[in-house]
């Protein structure tokens, strides 16, 4: 988690967005029929905008409108494989 913790948001890099809060690790949660955590291996790097929106407002945040991140940018999981390959450089 702390590599993933460095690397910039997934979410910004993609879309062209200028990241203007710091890197938060999110545990993924799309596609999961359980109210148990994903494990730490499930996560990816997303700004506080994307990630909580409780301080960078200006953004989509996945804790506040799932459904509507969900229809913008699919789904959080579909960003593991690129973190992980990232993570490892």
């Amino acid at each position: 988690m702390a590599a993933v913790a460095l690397l910039p948001c997934c979410v910004c890099d993609k879309f062209g967005m200028q990241q203007a809060s710091r890197t938060q690790v999110h545990h993924c949660f799309h596609g999961r029929f359980s109210s148990k955590k994903a494990s730490d291996f499930d996560t990816i790097p997303l700004c506080e905008g994307h990630h909580q929106g409780m301080i960078d407002v200006s953004k989509l945040a996945i804790h506040r409108e799932k459904k509507t991140w969900l229809e913008h940018y699919g789904p959080d999981t579909g960003y593991i494989e690129q973190t992980t390959r990232k993570a490892l450089l």
